[in-house]
Parts: structure tokens; C-alpha cells; sequence
């Protein structure tokens, strides 16, 4: 869509597309998240919605080219109807895991999943980089200045210092999995201290966490929609 605010495709637009759709157009080394709009007197067009938020200066955006990228339709973009979501874990100031759901362009909503949730961390499971490259050999927190070690516990000496608080598409190309350690303690605290050992960074510093009992799940999930994995 170099310089112009429209996509032609080599099927009827009109056929499994819709007014404020989400597409995504890639060609393997580009790719960009745009809002449509559906003119059923242009069948194999999708025009850019004017007014959306996705869509910004098409004079910068590469020149796709004739039969040279897949446009993937990822469903409504302004929240009437089935679309493109998130959802975010997090522990709130009481100690309950909660997700945020939400949907591009609604609101969100939040509940409470599980209570008594004392930890929640994650590391990425990256490659080294390089075309071709599939084998994870650090994990690293989703930090500035991260430490990523060679084993998901933190453990094995750090094989790298690098930041992932904001992963860039590179860095993105390098996940290979997920590594999620959820620590929960009981409900009931003892009379007297029963664990001398924090489960977990920062749990040390809760009042009275020497007087409960811990348990800790550590599941590592390998990524299987890795669309472009930087394979040659």
C-alpha cells in the first residue's frame, strides 16, 4: 500500500471482509496491523479506514508489491463483534490473580481467577538470533538490563544482559516459549513460622510469610503460532 490508502486483493473484498475490520498484510519481511473499510462497488479493494487509529502515514510504509503478501483478517476492530483480543494476568493489591480481558477498540473488563497468589513472574525463552535458529538457549525477564540465564529458574549463569521490557520485532522473532512461575500460599496462617525459605523474590516482604506454607507451579509454554520463526 506504498503511498495509497487502499489494499487490492486477489479475491472479492466484499466476500469474508467487513466495515472496521483488523488485517494484517505481510509479505515475510514487512507486515502492518491496518483497519478496513468495504466498498461492495470495488470488489477486490480494501480501502483504509480515514478515521482509525491503526492506520498512519502510508508515504513510510513499504511497497508490498503485486502477489507478494498474505493479508490475515483478524475480525472487528471497534468491539461489536467477534475480534482481535488481549488478556492480562496480573496480582492485585490482595493477593488474587486476575486477567483483564479486552477487545481493540472496547473497553476491558477484569475478574478474579484465584486467590492467595503471591507471585506471578515470567521469562522468555529466546534464541540467540540468527536465520535459522530455533534453539532456545537463554530465558530472560521481561525487564530493562535483563539477566537471561541459561535455565528458566534463573539458575545456570547469566548468558546475557539484554532489554525486554519492550521486545522489539526482532527480539519477538527470537521467542520460542514462555516460562510462568506462579507462587499461592494457604489460606490459613500457622501459630508459628513454617517456612524459612521465600518461595519467590519479594515474597519475603510480605507481613508474616514465614507463618503460611507455599506452593509453587512453574509451567514452560513452547510458542505454536509462530507465524514467521525467521526460518530459511
Amino acid at each position: 500500500p506504498y503511498g495509497t490508502n487502499e489494499l487490492v486483493v486477489d479475491r472479492n473484498a466484499d466476500v469474508g471482509y467487513a466495515d472496521d475490520d483488523l488485517v494484517l498484510i505481510s509479505d515475510g519481511a514487512n507486515c502492518a496491523l491496518l483497519q478496513i473499510e468495504v466498498d461492495a462497488g470495488l470488489p477486490k479493494v480494501l480501502s483504509l479506514k480515514a478515521s482509525s487509529s491503526y492506520n498512519g502515514d502510508t508515504s513510510t510504509w513499504p511497497n508490498y508489491g503485486a502477489q507478494a503478501a498474505k493479508v490475515f483478517n483478524f475480525g472487528k476492530g471497534d468491539g461489536t463483534g467477534p475480534g482481535l483480543a488481549t488478556r492480562t494476568y496480573s496480582v492485585d493489591g490482595s493477593r488474587n490473580l486476575q486477567v483483564t480481558i479486552g477487545q481493540l477498540g472496547a473497553g476491558t473488563t477484569t475478574q478474579t481467577l484465584v486467590r492467595n497468589v503471591v507471585s506471578l513472574q515470567a521469562r522468555y525463552g529466546a534464541t540467540a538470533g540468527g536465520a535459522g535458529n530455533e534453539a532456545v538457549d537463554r530465558w530472560c525477564p521481561a525487564v530493562a538490563s535483563a539477566a537471561c540465564t541459561a535455565n528458566p529458574d534463573g539458575t545456570g549463569g547469566t548468558v546475557a544482559t539484554e532489554n525486554w521490557n519492550a521486545p522489539t520485532a526482532a527480539q519477538i522473532r527470537r521467542i520460542k516459549a514462555v516460562h510462568i512461575t506462579v507462587v499461592t500460599r494457604s489460606e490459613k496462617r500457622e501459630t508459628t513460622a513454617v517456612t524459612t525459605t521465600a518461595p519467590a523474590p519479594g515474597v519475603n516482604t510480605l507481613a508474616d510469610w514465614q507463618n503460611y506454607r507455599y506452593k509453587t507451579y512453574t509451567p514452560t509454554i513452547p510458542l505454536r503460532n509462530v507465524l514467521w520463526p525467521n526460518i530459511t
